[in-house]
């Protein structure tokens, strides 16, 4: 690799500032158990989408079903900065190894859930880990990479998760169709397995003690006033109708909730985000088109499926295909987009 060392045990020159320094070999190794990591983190959040009519039918619970996607995508946005802050107090390294074993845990329970509410529950928890995984494996390549080299590793880790993304549905449905959809669950414990070991041997870091305070009321709030959202979207016009004091009072504890989250980060010792940052135009822009491209791609991801399915009589494996140009376009996209900005410096 370019500016690398020889695999003899040489080290990367110009390491920047607080970079690791390791062998070129060594490095390789690391990069290779990050990224069969963030290619399963991606995956998880996709391949289970054309399946879900048929987890509907079957553990029945039609009007539950987008929680499973839901629930995960949850606990994996209110993990993300808790494992970042934990990382700085305990080290990279174990951290990383929690947030795959409790990906693994949700999944494999997730493949024997025995009715809707597990699943959605065993999800929730497969997504902990995920928001643990995602984050750790950027961050250790910012521990072992100089900064000069890290736009070309963080290429790669977007290539692979923006790859697993776009064969999540396509995978399910051909899961769903031979096997069964329990092995959208089942299909990703050995590479799971394989990450743990590689980056447990092969990833070596100095102990880190950073004095850190986590913002465990700033995450709980979070987390409570995303639910009570949820609960509003989820099942507003279902269960109850969106002029019903239950929507009305769900939507009252959502936007109260939400207020004090911000209220509370704005007095934090250690908040989970900065309010400094979003003083950047930039960022806040960036944080703007985040949500609407997530909002976008997930409940495409979701509903897209369903409705070829139930709507118009495909099989799952049919409507991963037809999936494939949403799919291809955002690929595309974010892979050009992500060339684009590292070549101009500019979002």
């Amino acid at each position: 690799m370019d500016h690398e060392a020889s695999a003899d045990g040489g080290a990367a020159p110009g390491a920047g500032a607080g970079t690791v320094e390791i062998s070129a070999a060594q490095r390789r190794t690391v990069f290779a158990g990050l990224l069969v990591s963030m290619f399963i983190a991606a995956l998880a959040s996709t391949v289970i989408t054309t399946g879900l009519p048929t987890i509907a039918g079957e553990l029945g619970g039609v009007d539950k079903v987008a929680w499973v996607v839901a629930g995960h995508l949850l606990t994996n946005c209110a993990a993300t900065p808790l494992w970042g802050k934990l990382s700085d107090l305990y080290g990279r390294k174990p951290l990383l190894l929690i947030a795959i074993g409790v990906f693994t845990a949700g999944t494999a329970l997730s493949g024997l859930a025995g009715d809707i509410w597990q699943l959605i529950a065993f999800r929730a928890l497969q997504g902990a880990g995920v928001g643990g995984m995602i984050t750790l494996c950027q961050a250790v390549i910012g521990d072992i990479v100089a900064p000069a080299e890290r736009g070309r590793y963080q290429g790669w880790i977007g290539a692979a998760f923006a790859s697993s993304t776009a064969l999540g549905p396509l995978l399910g449905g051909v899961l769903v169709d031979t096997v069964g959809w329990r092995w959208c669950f089942f299909s990703m414990l050995p590479f799971a397995a394989v990450a743990f070991v590689v980056i447990q041997r092969s990833l070596t870091l100095p102990p880190r003690r950073t004095q850190v305070a986590v913002d465990y009321p700033g995450a709980l709030l979070l987390v409570s006033g995303v639910s009570a959202l949820l609960l509003l979207v989820s099942f507003g016009g279902q269960r109850f109708a969106w002029t019903s004091g239950t929507s009305y009072g769900l939507g009252a504890t959502a936007a109260v909730l939400l207020a004090a989250t911000a209220l509370w980060e704005l007095r934090a010792r250690e908040p989970l985000w900065p309010p400094r940052m979003f003083r950047s135009r930039s960022f806040t822009a960036q944080c703007a088109a985040a949500f609407l491209m997530g909002s976008t791609m997930y409940a495409s991801m979701v509903f897209l499926p369903q409705f070829f399915q139930i709507g118009r009589g495909y099989t799952a494996t049919e409507a991963g295909l037809l999936m494939l140009p949403f799919i291809a376009a955002n690929f595309v996209g974010s892979t050009v987009s992500g060339r684009l900005i590292a070549r101009t410096g500019r979002v």
